[in-house]
């Protein structure tokens, strides 16, 4: 039998529905565990998977969504094992369809919002992982999250069990957004899709939160930016109490009609979640049948996100901040070595206000355990601030410490052309997935000439392919050096900037400030530099926007370029000039 990823994408999968609402009419009782039946009443949770099998479903979800929850993880394992193998059993028997583990949230929020540690969560997330792939699972869901850093904590929990056993399964992940498209704790579709689709996972869906013509708005969302097979699977809408019986407003024939308008849209999988029976899984089948996949066009996009933000660095130049540094600043130097981690939030919130688009985080000090530090002030500033963060250090270990508890998808700073840095940095990468900042020099320093940058960047980009790191997920650096030193210094950073935006079509960055250093009014001369990269192809400025030279400087670079809509940040930006 073909895999399931084989499936995915030749024709149209039908995942099944609710297994509580099922478990509710069979006479499960109010505080009963759902997966407590796998153990208890084993062949009743059969029936109901033969029930949907029948109905036409290719996929059986196991008995299992609340294993992981914390009151009863002494019996995760035994209910995982149990739950996989019943399904295993209703697939055999039909000689059809593929089993997933499902694996839903921890019904408790993880630190700092909660009690629940992130290591921790990782690896309860893990262990059930492993049940469920020993038991005899083909596929792993991870369903119904609200939570990005929780989502997080699942994803790296499931791989690492796939990676510990050696196995080859497809892991894939659904969400419950708001009708708004945000999830419960702020994070938005443009955002998670980036984060999880730089952690490897196969397929990526929505569930739950409401009836189908509800999700219409966040279906489309999904579909534009993300580049994996689409499923979803709703409610059948909210649930009403009616003479003291929980009921689902939308029947199957209604349900059905609008899972096919989103499988027109361009869902590869569909089927149902709360409320739904094997009822509307073979009212699905029946609108559907003979329904030939949507081609989905695909977007070249570089997407960068943070907890509650995002953004396509392919559409605009972007401003990233770049205050949070030590260097030659004594007041951010001493809140580093004390851990006063407020003092990193406070500038992250007044560079946010000011107009940045995302921050540079650097912890480097000689006295400071950048390992240590350098995670503790990412999550410190994202429980803060939601933009997107460039996690800025030369220092494998603590890049990674930092990527693993980063929520979304960061900027890393950086490789180079350096064989040694490219080998500790790209698989941290392909690991956790990042855009990549890749600085034009290499084992013999930095080359004077525009030709000797660009050909540097050629080859980081051929090595970034052995590690399936895209194109689209680099950034360089053309290096702004001093004039001071070198005259025509400026003008080779120029030159570099526009030969890679037009001749490689990569995205490119600067640390504008460099510029200047040595000379007086430096302000003045980074922000006619910063103007001047603009009109060459610049991608994402690396400057201070507390300065306001360079704000006005650079919402007028933007309105000039044609990459402000209306003129609204420069308008903007002038009528608070004007009341400031």
């Amino acid at each position: 039998m073909a895999g399931f990823m084989d499936c995915f994408g030749n024709q149209l999968i039908y995942f099944d529905g609710a297994m509580g609402t099922m478990l509710q009419a069979a006479g499960l009782a109010g505080g009963e565990e759902p997966e407590s039946w796998n153990i208890l009443h084993p062949e009743a949770v059969k029936r109901i998977h033969l029930d949907y099998l029948r109905s036409g479903a290719d996929i059986i979800i196991a008995n299992t969504f609340g294993v992981v929850k914390q009151h009863f993880l002494d019996k995760a394992q035994a209910y995982m094992i149990a739950g996989v193998k019943i399904a295993r059993e209703a697939v055999l028997e039909e000689k059809k369809g593929f089993v997933a583990a499902d694996i839903g949230p921890l019904g408790r929020f993880l630190q700092p919002y909660g009690d629940v540690p992130f290591e921790c969560a990782v690896e309860i997330f893990r262990n059930v992982a492993i049940s469920g792939i020993t038991a005899g699972a083909d596929l792993l869901l991870v369903e119904t999250m609200t939570d990005m850093f929780e989502l997080k904590a699942a994803v790296l929990g499931v791989k690492e069990a796939i990676q510990y056993l050696g196995r080859d399964l497809p892991l894939i992940c659904s969400l419950s957004f708001c009708v708004n498209g945000r999830l419960l704790t702020g994070g938005d579709i443009r955002g998670t899709v980036a984060m999880l689709e730089g952690l490897g996972i196969n397929a990526i869906g929505l569930n739950c939160g409401n009836e189908p013509y509800a999700l219409m708005d966040n279906v489309k969302a999904l579909l534009r930016w993300s580049s994996l097979p689409v499923f979803v699977c709703p409610n059948a809408s909210l649930p009403v109490m009616e003479s003291g019986k929980t009921v689902f407003p939308v029947n199957a024939e209604t349900f059905a009609q609008g899972m096919r308008e989103i499988a027109e849209l361009g869902a590869w999988g569909v089927g149902g979640c709360c409320g739904t029976t094997p009822e509307y899984i073979e009212a699905i089948c029946r609108f559907t049948a003979g329904m030939k996949l949507k081609t989905r066009e695909k977007y070249d996009d570089c997407v960068v996100s943070g907890r509650t933000g995002s953004l396509a660095l392919n559409q605009k130049p972007v401003m990233i901040g770049e205050n949070i540094n030590p260097t030659g600043k004594p007041h951010m130097r001493k809140a580093l070595m004390e851990k006063d981690m407020d003092f990193l939030v406070g500038e992250a919130i007044d560079q946010a206000r000011a107009g940045a688009d995302a921050l540079d985080i650097n912890v480097w000090d000689l006295e400071i355990n950048e390992a240590e530090i350098l995670p503790l002030a990412i999550l410190s500033i994202q429980m803060g601030c939601g933009l997107p963060l460039q996690l800025d250090s030369s220092n494998p270990a603590a890049l990674e410490a930092a990527l693993r508890v980063y929520i979304g998808k960061p900027i890393i700073n950086s490789v180079c052309g350096k064989k040694q840095v490219m080998d500790s940095v790209f698989p941290l990468a392909a690991k956790y997935g990042g855009v990549v900042v890749a600085l034009t020099l290499d084992e013999n320093g930095i080359p004077p000439t525009a030709d000797g940058r660009v050909a540097i960047a050629r080859r980081i980009i051929e090595e970034s392919k052995k590690y399936g790191i895209q194109q689209s997920n680099l950034l360089f650096d053309a290096l702004a050096m001093p004039v001071s030193t070198q005259e025509d210094s400026a003008l080779v950073t120029l030159q570099t900037v526009s030969r890679l935006s037009q001749e490689l079509g990569v995205k490119t960055i600067l640390g504008v400030s460099n510029i200047s250093f040595g000379l007086p009014d430096r302000r003045l001369l980074n922000a006619a530099f910063m103007a001047m990269a603009v009109s060459h192809g610049l991608s994402a400025a690396i400057l201070n926007p507390l300065d306001e030279t360079m704000r006005c400087i650079w919402s007028a670079a933007m309105a000039v370029a044609g990459k402000d809509h209306n003129f609204s940040q420069y308008l903007g930006h002038h009528v608070l000039s004007s009341n400031g």
